[in-house]
């Protein structure tokens, strides 16, 4: 994967979006991973559990449903 959002992408973003909106996250398909070969990066988040993350590629406001939502795709 060679485009993903970087902190200063977020910022951008985030101008603009209400203190109280929501933020959610794309459920992203298992065909995505299995089909594809899509694979996250694991990190130590709390000792002592390992989690799987994959890259944002995108985030939008949806205004009127005050929703600010990141995209693990185009």
């Amino acid at each position: 994967m060679e485009h993903y959002m970087k902190v200063k992408d977020l910022r951008k973003a985030l101008k603009g979006v209400p203190a109280n909106a929501e933020v959610r996250y794309q459920r992203i398909e298992d065909v995505y991973f299995k089909k594809h070969g899509w694979k996250g990066k694991m990190f130590k988040v709390d000792e002592p559990f390992e989690n799987e993350y994959i890259e944002v590629f995108s985030a939008l406001l949806l205004k009127d449903e005050n929703v600010f939502i990141l995209n693990a795709h185009y």
